[in-house]
């Protein structure tokens, strides 16, 4: 995504966070503003003869995580999210923090060719406490989308109407939406506002996403469109939560984390001894770790992030000791020579290099794991994942005895939606500290 935005194309709506985003114990009476209706959104939504797909997007995946927040200097996020961002060449993209200046988390926005806003749409931390019922807790964030956000995203503006209050369900959550519309002074330019607080069931913390849409330039035309259209309501409707790091699983360290440490931290790396002197349980390593890293190495190399993506490259690189946990006994000296020389030529201290070394294109925006044991390799039983995943130079390494018997190793694959084959890199393994990658070894010791 592009990195620059013109001044001509941000409206000033500036939502302090101590005013709207962090609502610890807003003043509600519950009941009022009265039972909220439900409206399914069908944004995302595929129906055909006898089936029904949900959250069906294609773009590039941004995750607001601790790293995110770590790298640009936010407070630390209790609700982790990531989002699916569509392709547009007059995409804008502004993280928030204090080295943009960006009050909001992320700020996306889409625009003409002169620079003329279309649809901007904002993400901010929520926090509406939980209540006795979900259907209570539904009622407390409608009053705080309609007593503290709408005023402050309508204040410069005219002819500012509340239209809609409703809930719906976003990827399995609770989300209530507040429809209303909006003249600019002056010009006359009329818009389309939504606000939507999606929270998770079990945690007081969720995520504001609010959006204005110019009614003349965006394809959002009629209040009913706001059901089903719309570029910002595209990524609000792909927005998933994501687990937050515990304190069991984080490295312990004195003060702040740097990016490096969330990094490590969020991708489940407990980096035991290698970023902090203290013992630390190391997490177990699991599919969806593996894939959430790898959606995070996509991410940081679409939005130009080479820092980020040689950072999560250069971890996977094992050294001798940690090759020691893939390595089985069948392989003799000359065998673990050409392994250690295999690694010892990857470019590990190359920033440009390390970033696009497990690199997919750009439309390859999905990432599959699959994971098979050394003995699954083994045997390669037709119908198994293994027969299906894994090439066929890997059963040889496992039947050697070169694969450490009782290993689970992962195939990672990137794929463009729909496809069933893409670009696929071998041989990821939990070393017990961090995922590694022994990589197509097969190639150094034919």
């Amino acid at each position: 995504m592009k990195r620059t935005v013109t001044c001509s194309l941000l409206v000033c709506l500036i939502l302090p966070f101590s005013q709207v985003c962090g609502q610890s114990n807003p003043a509600v009476e519950v009941g009022r503003p009265g039972k909220l209706a439900f409206k399914e959104e069908t944004v995302g939504v595929v129906r055909g003869p006898g089936f029904k797909a949900e959250s069906v997007f294609m773009g590039t995946p941004l995750v607001l995580d601790e790293a995110y927040a770590a790298k640009h200097d936010l407070p630390a996020l209790q609700a982790p999210f990531k989002v699916v961002v569509p392709k547009d060449n007059n995409l804008y993209f502004l993280p928030g923090g204090k080295k943009t200046g960006v009050p909001e988390l992320a700020r996306l926005s889409i625009a003409t060719e002169d620079k003329k806003a279309v649809e901007i749409l904002r993400f901010v931390t929520m926090t509406v406490p939980l209540q006795r019922t979900s259907e209570d807790r539904l009622v407390v964030c409608a009053n705080l989308l309609a007593t503290k956000a709408l005023p402050q995203i309508t204040s410069n503006y005219e002819q500012a109407r509340q239209l809609d209050l409703y809930v719906t369900r976003i990827r399995g959550n609770d989300a209530v939406c507040l429809v209303a519309e909006m003249v600019k002074p002056g010009s006359g330019e009329a818009y389309w506002v939504k606000t939507v607080g999606v929270m998770p069931a079990n945690s007081e913390n969720g995520v504001m996403a609010f959006f204005m849409a110019d009614k003349q330039l965006s394809e959002i035309k009629t209040q009913a469109d706001l059901l089903t259209k719309g570029f910002s309501q595209k990524v609000i409707h792909s927005l998933e939560f994501l687990p937050v790091t515990t304190v069991a699983d984080a490295p312990s360290s004195e003060g702040s984390k740097s990016a490096s440490e969330a990094l490590r931290s969020w991708a489940g790396t407990a980096a035991q001894a290698r970023t902090t002197s203290k013992e630390v349980a190391p997490s177990p390593g699991n599919a969806d770790s593996l894939k959430a890293l790898f959606e995070k190495y996509h991410a940081a190399l679409m939005t130009q992030d080479a820092a980020t993506a040689a950072l999560i490259v250069r971890d996977l690189l094992p050294d001798e000791t940690r090759l020691q946990s893939a390595i089985g006994g069948g392989a003799t000296p000359e065998i673990w020579a050409k392994i250690k020389a295999f690694h010892d030529q990857l470019p590990k201290t190359d920033d440009a290099a390390l970033a696009k070394l497990l690199a997919a294109k750009p439309a390859q925006t999905m990432v599959e794991v699959h994971g098979a044991t050394t003995e699954e390799i083994a045997q390669y039983a037709v119908g198994s994942v293994a027969f299906a995943e894994f090439p066929g130079a890997t059963r040889d390494l496992a039947k050697a005895g070169i694969l450490k018997p009782g290993v689970t190793f992962f195939e990672v694959e990137f794929l463009e939606p729909g496809a069933e084959a893409g670009m696929k890199y071998h041989l990821f393994y939990w070393d017990g500290a961090s995922w590694s990658m022994l990589g197509p070894v097969w190639r150094a010791i034919k």
